[in-house]
């Protein structure tokens, strides 16, 4: 694995709609091959801090490429084919096959703080 940043490309987009998140655009970080994605993870968030003030870095789903987006499953435990936060970037991320960012829309974070309350609330009774 090379010792020099490279620019890891990626596209954040919602994952409820599979639309551009926010109407942002193509854009990257420097991360090495050794880094995580979890590091890459982390790296995103803090580049689209505005963007993203909602939501935590480990909220994200990372994608190897727009093909693996799309053809995610669906079940009831989430979203399945994304990469582990522990696997190595290992030169994912180039301009021609960047990374998918699938950032949980406002209605799908309010849902789930909605979903914990009523959780909470029904164990007091």
């Amino acid at each position: 694995m090379s010792s020099q940043p490279y620019p890891v490309w990626y596209q954040l987009i919602d994952l409820s709609t599979g639309q551009s998140y926010k109407q942002t655009t193509v854009s990257s970080v420097k991360l090495l091959s050794s880094d995580s994605i979890d590091d890459c993870r982390k790296a995103i968030r803090d580049e689209n801090r505005n963007k993203l003030a909602t939501v935590d870095a480990s909220d994200l789903l990372v994608y190897k490429n727009k093909e693996a987006f799309d053809n995610r499953t669906h079940s009831e435990e989430g979203y399945g084919g994304y990469l582990h936060s522990a696997a190595f970037l290992d030169g994912l991320g180039t301009n021609q096959d960047m990374l998918v960012i699938a950032v949980p829309s406002d209605l799908s974070m309010s849902s789930k703080i909605e979903s914990k309350d009523i959780s909470k609330i029904l164990y007091r009774l």
